[in-house]
Formats: structure tokens, sequence, C-alpha cells
């Protein structure tokens, strides 16, 4: 068996993206991404969020998972965040390949 071991990742556009997402969870704006998806997650009050946005595109998805769930725990309760059952960053091109259908309001 090999071991190994994490390395470090870039994190020097994440307040950008932070930023960006808790003026999205708070006011959608008019722009066309991101786009925020709060999926109910089959029991009750518990849901799963979904954040397709180009702008994913070189960030390694844990790394997107902890923006997504910083900024969410920033504009909702705290019982909101203990409802989360998964939240993934995905382009639109990969939630296409992974066979997510969405519309937007």
């Amino acid at each position: 068996m090999s071991r190994g071991h994490l390395l470090p990742v870039d994190t020097s556009n994440d307040a950008d993206l932070l930023m960006t997402l808790e003026q999205e969870w708070k006011k959608p704006g008019e722009s066309t991404e991101p786009i925020l998806i709060e999926q109910p997650s089959g029991a009750e009050g518990y849901i799963r969020l979904y954040v397709l946005w180009a702008k994913w595109q070189s960030i390694p998805q844990q790394q997107r998972s902890r923006i997504i769930m910083e900024s969410y725990k920033k504009t909702h309760s705290l019982d909101d965040l203990l409802n989360v059952t998964i939240a993934m960053g995905l382009t639109p091109d990969e939630a296409r390949e992974m066979g997510l259908v969405w519309t937007t309001e």
C-alpha cells in the first residue's frame, strides 16, 4: 500500500468567490451565473446544494464545497446549515455530464 499526503491548494481566489456567493444567497443578481440550487434531499428538511458556475473550472472539488458551505453559513441560519447533506460546486458542463437538468427563474 502506498501512503500519500494532501498538497496545499491555492486559495488566492477564495475571498472573491466567497463574497460573490454570499451576495447571491442574500439577493440573486441579474447575471446568469452562479446558479444556486437548493434541492430537497429525500429526508424531511434536508437539502443538497449545487452551485453551477464556470468560475469553478480550475478549483478542486473539495475547495469548491468549502467555499459553498462558508458562504451558506454566513447567509443562513444554523438550522439551515445543519440540514445540508451535500454542497457541490460544478461547472455547467460538469453538471450536464452528471445528468443534472435545471432551469432558472
